[in-house]
């Protein structure tokens, strides 16, 4: 595997930092390449702790 080259620039999916949700809904390895789509539902526990989360979007190896 090379590292740090162009990796696939128009396909993506979206992930979470700092929720405690289900892995296979937060699944880093999901990829929409273009004209397809992703639908997301997150549970997020009742009792999940505070904090800063966040989501952002790129797929697993190539970000901007």
């Amino acid at each position: 595997h090379v590292m740090n080259t162009m990796n696939s620039p128009n396909t993506t999916n979206c992930h979470t930092h700092g929720l405690h949700i289900d892995p296979n809904m937060d699944n880093v390895f999901l990829r929409a390449d273009p004209g397809e789509s992703l639908v997301y539902e997150f549970h997020v526990p009742v009792n999940h702790g505070s904090g800063t989360m966040w989501y952002h979007d790129h797929l697993h190896g190539s970000s901007t």
